[in-house]
């Protein structure tokens, strides 16, 4: 694996550490998965170098999308969609085995997993509508229709 910059394996690590807390069952939903990682960043510190916009459910991140885009393409996140109603479709995200052993090859401090092991705890279990306004709340941007 190419030498990474710092920024990159932060994102890298962050992602990928996420993914393996949502094990078994994997990570559902793009939007939670955005509004987990704004709450890491914001609230907990965690050195994602992830922008923000104003979005459809507040603040949203192409440059994360892209980011795990990047990782399902590399096969380190696998990315199912899901049926979620009648004609409404979801994303879940997995840790793929590659992403595991590219999670474990990182040398990334202890301390910053930590956050990210907060993050998780307080927030796995919370409607999104919960992760929405708290991260509208965190960051000051607001929904486009707001």
């Amino acid at each position: 694996m190419a030498e990474l910059k710092e920024k990159d394996k932060s994102n890298l690590a962050g992602i990928l550490y996420l993914m393996k807390l949502a094990l078994p069952e994997g990570f559902y939903f793009r939007i939670r998965l955005q509004k987990m990682v704004l709450l890491a960043k914001q609230e907990f510190s965690f050195p994602f170098s992830f922008n923000y916009e104003s979005h459809y459910y507040g603040p949203y991140s192409e440059q994360l999308q892209s980011f795990v885009s990047d990782c399902v393409n590399n096969d380190y996140i696998s990315e199912k969609i899901i049926e979620i109603g009648e004609e409404s479709f979801g994303s879940l995200y997995s840790l793929t085995k590659d992403g595991e052993k590219i999670l474990n090859s990182l040398s990334f401090p202890k301390e910053e997993f930590n956050k990210l092991d907060k993050v998780w705890t307080t927030y796995k279990d919370k409607p999104t509508e919960l992760l929405v306004k708290k991260a509208k709340e965190m960051s000051g941007i607001k929904s486009k229709n707001e």
